[in-house]
């Protein structure tokens, strides 16, 4: 069975062209070097927080539900 949560979807960055070319390199080369804090925007668009308080609790509503065996996230 094929499930998709919207909670799982990926990072969402801001459009490319709101980058200044001079922070291109910085912002996808060293985006998440070192402790990222959770105000980071990514490419400027959500922050880390921002997943985190998507993310975290569908992956514990996952790990709480029993009638799964198999898992493939992507």
């Amino acid at each position: 069975m094929l499930e998709e949560w919207q909670e799982l979807r990926e990072l969402r960055g801001d459009k490319l062209a709101s980058i200044p070319p001079e922070q291109l390199e910085a912002e996808f080369v060293h985006a998440f070097r070192g402790v990222v804090p959770n105000d980071k925007r990514f490419l400027g668009g959500e922050t880390i927080g921002e997943l985190f308080d998507r993310v975290l609790p569908a992956l514990d509503r996952l790990l709480a539900d029993d009638t799964w065996d198999t898992v493939l996230a992507v």
